[in-house]
């Protein structure tokens, strides 16, 4: 009986090549847990991508060959899988409050933010100035 790492190639009836997948001793268990590390430079990564859009969106709106063009969107011009991002890290850090979105969408990444504006119930103050705090506050790390 063939191990589950073990893949045949059949063609036409007839097995053509049988191939025994080894893993190397560093690949260890997949993990779901995301690391601050990750997570900020996911975030960066986005916010990168709004930035260019922005920049090619204000690009159209300043050009003068475009200024019978009602709507340009730069977005078009690449792909972006942003919603699906956000959607998943929103799974991995179970934030059922959508605290990403809002990081993301209402707060600039953060560089909307200004003191006091967000608050617990304590009327201690919550900051979500940048990626890390806002990573410290999904897992209960703030201090």
């Amino acid at each position: 009986f063939l191990d589950k790492r073990t893949l045949g190639i059949v063609r036409f009836q007839q097995v053509e090549k049988m191939i025994h997948r080894v893993l190397h001793d560093s690949v260890g268990e997949f993990s779901t847990n995301l690391s601050k590390e990750e997570f900020v430079e996911i975030v960066n990564r986005l916010r990168d991508s709004s930035d260019l859009v922005g920049k090619v969106n204000e690009l159209f709106r300043n050009s003068r060959d475009n200024v019978e063009c009602d709507f340009c969107n730069g977005a078009a011009l690449q792909i972006s899988h942003e919603s699906t991002v956000v959607f998943l890290l929103r799974k991995l850090l179970n934030d059922a409050v959508e605290n990403i979105d809002y990081f993301i969408y209402e707060l600039d990444y953060g560089r909307k933010y200004e003191s006091g504006m967000i608050t617990d119930e304590n009327e201690k103050d919550i900051d979500f100035s940048t990626a890390e705090k806002l990573y410290d506050y999904l897992t209960g790390e703030v201090k």
